[in-house]
Order: C-alpha cells, then sequence, then structure tokens
C-alpha cells in the first residue's frame, strides 16, 4: 500500500505551468461562451434592426422587431420578411447570413473573446505577491542573473537551538534575534581558498537584502581572532563574523568541509545545508522564497543529506578515522591543506579527505591519511 504524500511544511506553490492551465480553464471556458452568446446577441440585434424595416406580415401583424424566438414560417414572424428582409434597407447593406455579415458577427465576438482571454491570462498568472506575478511587495531586485528555477528545501526541517554568539565587533546575537529573516550561517577559514571566493558574493547579498537576510560567518580558524578581524576588514566583509564554539558546533552539526553553509528560515528551522562552493543564485533563490520577495519559485522537497558528497571546492574539517588533536594549531591547518589537495589513489578521483567522509571503509585512503599526518607532525 503506497504511502500517503506528506504535507509540505512551505508554502510552495503548484508548478507555474499546470497552475496556468488549472486557473485558465475556467475563464477561457467562461469567455468562449460568452464570445458564442455575443455573436448569436449581435446577429439578433442586426436581423431586428433590418426586421423592423421590412413589410408587415400578411396577416397585418407588426413587422418582427426582435422580441421572442422562432424559425421562418412558425408565425411567430412572416415568410415574406424572411424572404425580403432587405427591403427598406440602405444600399449596400449586407443581406443577414451573408459572408460580410458573418464577418461582421465573428468579429465583435472574437474581439470580445480576445479580451476576456487577455484579463484570464493576467489572473491565471498571478498579480503582485502571487506565483508567476510581481515579487510581494515591491522586494528588491535579484543580484545574480545565473538563477535556477527551482530550489531544493528538506522536507523535515529541524528547529534552530537556543544560540548565543559574540561577533567579533562586539555584537552578542541570540537565535532569537534571527526571528523573521532568512538567514545564511557559513562556516569557513581564512586559509580556505573556496572559502574567500565566495566571500565577495556573500556580501552583495547581504546588501541587497538588508531587511530580509542575515548572514553569519563563522570562522573555523584556530589563530588568533584578531587575524580574523584583520581579513574581515581587508575583504571589506559587511556581515558579522564569529569565532565557532562548542555551542555553535551543536547547533550546526556535521560540518566536516569548509565552506558549509546552513540556510535558516524566518521562523528559525534549518531548511538546508550546502557543502562545498555553492552558484550565489541558489543562495539568492533561496532567500527570494523564504522571504516571500518571490513566492513563485519552485520547490522540491528533498530527504536532508546532512554530509552530502563533497565537491572538489570543498575542503575537509574533521577527517573520520584520524586524530588532529595531537598537532600543533600550525600543524593541523598545514595537514588539512594537503588532506585536501593530495588524491586517493583508489579510483574515487577524489581527496584523501573527501575519500574518508565519502567513504571511511575505503583501504587506500586511510593509511596514506595517516602517513601524511605522521609527516606533518614529525616537521
Amino acid at each position: 500500500m503506497g504511502s500517503r504524500p506528506r504535507a509540505s511544511p512551505y508554502p510552495v506553490p503548484t508548478r507555474f505551468v499546470g497552475s496556468l492551465l488549472v486557473r485558465l480553464y475556467p475563464v477561457a471556458a467562461v469567455a468562449l461562451t460568452l464570445a458564442v452568446r455575443m455573436g448569436a446577441l449581435t446577429a439578433f440585434r442586426s436581423g431586428g434592426r433590418r426586421a423592423a424595416a421590412g413589410p408587415p406580415s400578411s396577416s397585418g401583424a407588426a413587422g418582427f422587431r426582435g422580441g421572442g424566438r422562432g424559425r421562418a414560417g412558425d408565425g411567430r414572424y412572416p415568410l415574406q420578411w424572411c424572404a425580403s428582409e432587405r427591403r427598406g434597407e440602405p444600399p449596400g447593406a449586407p443581406a443577414a447570413g451573408s459572408p460580410r455579415q458573418r464577418e461582421s458577427v465573428m468579429s465583435t465576438s472574437s474581439r470580445f473573446f480576445v479580451a476576456v482571454v487577455a484579463v484570464g491570462l493576467m489572473v491565471g498568472c498571478g498579480g503582485p505577491g502571487e506565483p508567476g506575478g510581481a515579487p510581494a511587495g515591491g522586494g528588491p531586485a535579484a543580484v545574480f542573473d545565473a538563477r535556477p528555477d527551482t530550489i531544493q528545501l528538506v522536507a523535515d526541517p529541524a528547529a534552530l537551538p537556543e544560540l548565543t554568539m559574540q561577533a567579533l565587533d562586539g555584537r552578542t546575537i541570540t537565535s532569537e534575534d534571527l526571528r523573521g529573516k532568512v538567514t545564511l550561517v557559513n562556516f569557513w577559514a581564512t586559509w580556505c581558498g573556496p572559502c574567500r571566493a565566495e566571500i565577495p558574493d556573500l556580501i552583495r547579498l547581504q546588501e541587497r537584502y538588508p531587511d530580509q537576510l542575515q548572514i553569519i560567518g563563522v570562522s573555523e580558524d584556530e589563530g588568533p581572532a584578531g587575524l580574523v578581524e584583520r581579513f574581515a576588514e581587508q575583504y571589506g566583509i559587511n556581515y558579522p563574523i564569529v569565532m565557532t564554539t562548542p555551542e555553535i558546533d551543536r547547533a550546526f552539526p556535521g560540518v566536516m568541509a569548509l565552506p558549509t553553509t546552513f540556510i535558516v528560515d524566518p521562523d528559525l528551522r534549518v531548511v538546508q545545508t550546502h557543502v562545498g562552493l555553492v552558484n550565489p543564485g541558489i543562495f539568492e533563490q533561496e532567500t527570494r522564497f523564504l522571504a516571500a520577495i518571490d513566492p513563485g519559485i519552485t520547490v522540491d522537497l528533498v530527504e536532508e543529506d546532512r554530509h552530502g558528497r563533497l565537491v572538489n571546492a570543498a575542503h575537509a574539517t574533521e577527517i573520520p578515522g584520524l586524530d588532529l588533536t595531537v598537532l600543533t594549531p600550525e600543524q593541523r591547518v598545514t595537514a588539512l591543506q594537503r588532506l585536501n589537495e593530495e588524491n586517493c589513489t583508489c579510483g574515487c578521483q577524489l581527496t584523501l579527505a573527501q575519500c574518508r567522509i565519502n567513504d571511511s571503509a575505503c583501504g587506500f585512503s586511510l593509511p596514506l591519511a595517516e602517513e601524511l599526518v605522521a609527516e606533518v607532525a614529525a616537521s
């Protein structure tokens, strides 16, 4: 027996094409009915005007003036009017049922049909704040051109626990301070190349969406906080930077590579996790949807994959099977850099760090990684 479909935790819109057809169908049906009736009414009135100029019936009754329905010879209007309906009309007037009259009737009904369908399209496509319409509330325009039409959010988002963070600029940030905004929690390090590469994009996002988005950078650097602060000033980072703590690690578990970015919705639920360097257009679309700037974005619900498959741009920070606590902070940085640069020989085409995370049972990566760590520790 099939399971019942899971209810979406998000205001996920129907895919645009299906929604448009469903919403436009009744409008088109009504428009077609009205157009047919309008055409019949136009012919009816046109015939009525010509009949009023025709001769009286043979029974002495007044000529047909458009009252009632009937057919020629049924007593409702005279046969001779049907045969000589053009008597008394201006020269050049089209005969009833002639191609010119039918063209006139169809032209009127067609124009009416097109007008009604145009209105239906505007209704079907949605107004501001509806799927397919303009952004709700006139929100900010998008920053990046390369944005996907569909985003993925986890089907069962976990609630963010109570959390307190201390920013390098002295600010105290609590989880409640984040309520009502989309929050992008970015784990990074100054020595991480992919992390440095995505910082300019994060700066642009924070600048464009100051009222809808809050980015928080969580530094995994083991050196002094002053070094990270100087780095932030040098790069012009416009969002708060905090140093990682056990409390932050508990709130965002499973960070095994840098950069790792958690997306938190305005209700403080962790709705997506990205590992590695990500197209900034994805971050922007997630922000625009969750902040109700563009609710017409299509959402696919997926099962959460906390670690995912590490892309080549990701830098692992924790390596299954290796004890890095025996290293000094400087040695740890060196070891991680080498583990993320040197490839495994098992044929996986991943680095030693990535192979260990994706397949901790690999018999090739573990001895190679242990040998590398021992070499760094002896240096």
